[in-house]
């Protein structure tokens, strides 16, 4: 997805009304830093006093979750398109998937692997620390990259996370190890109950989509 900065992100809020992708809930109030542009889809941001824009990222950076072990590992992969727009940029001559991305993409399988052990105890994860980043061969349009992410510990309302990513020719793309934190948006105040409950539905109906539990259910 894209590295978007607060200011941005408070200039697109502003639009509103004229942004299809935004809409406007009474979330309570807080600061928007808050909310890292990391591991949310979709994610709050403020607009007003007393109310939130949620803003549904266009990128998604895991495809499909091929195994997982509640508290132990998850296995998924994300498939680079050309049609990717922001390929246009990194680079025009040499399109290659951006690293930060890369880490994207093993922020978002921890915090699946992190759902699927909790029972979506939080609607919120996000990104507090990273240790260790080493990138490898460069992603072009048309590779998939295999992203594996492991358990390593938890503590409280963190987990800690060791993740690797590989195309599909088996050669490194990134390793890291990664810290998430989680909690839910009614601790800030009454008012975000509705925004947990709205967050909760999304991820579980994703979790479904990308493990194929949609595509059975329907057969």
């Amino acid at each position: 997805m894209g590295q978007l900065s607060a200011i941005s992100l408070q200039q697109l809020a502003s639009k509103t009304g004229r942004c299809p992708n935004l809409s406007v809930h009474p979330f309570p109030r807080m600061a928007l830093s808050e909310f890292p542009i990391s591991v949310i889809f979709p994610f709050p941001i403020p607009v007003n006093r007393g109310h939130w824009a949620v803003f549904c990222m266009r990128f998604t950076l895991i495809d499909r979750i091929d195994a997982h072990q509640p508290g132990k590992f998850l296995r998924g992969c994300k498939f680079l398109a050309l049609s990717e727009e922001y390929l246009a940029d990194h680079f025009p001559s040499f399109p290659v998937m951006p690293g930060v991305l890369m880490l994207q993409a093993l922020t978002e399988a921890g915090a699946w692997l992190w759902r699927s052990t909790s029972g979506y105890e939080h609607s919120v994860i996000v990104l507090r620390e990273v240790k260790n980043v080493k990138y490898g061969t460069f992603l072009q349009p048309g590779r998939r990259m295999d992203v594996a992410v492991d358990w390593v510990k938890s503590d409280g309302a963190s987990v800690t996370f060791k993740g690797k990513g590989s195309d599909d020719a088996g050669a490194s793309t990134i390793s890291a190890q990664f810290v998430l934190h989680g909690y839910n948006l009614a601790e800030r105040g009454p008012a975000g109950l509705a925004a947990d409950e709205q967050l909760l539905k999304h991820w579980k109906a994703r979790w479904a989509l990308l493990t194929g539990e949609l595509a059975r259910s329907t057969t």
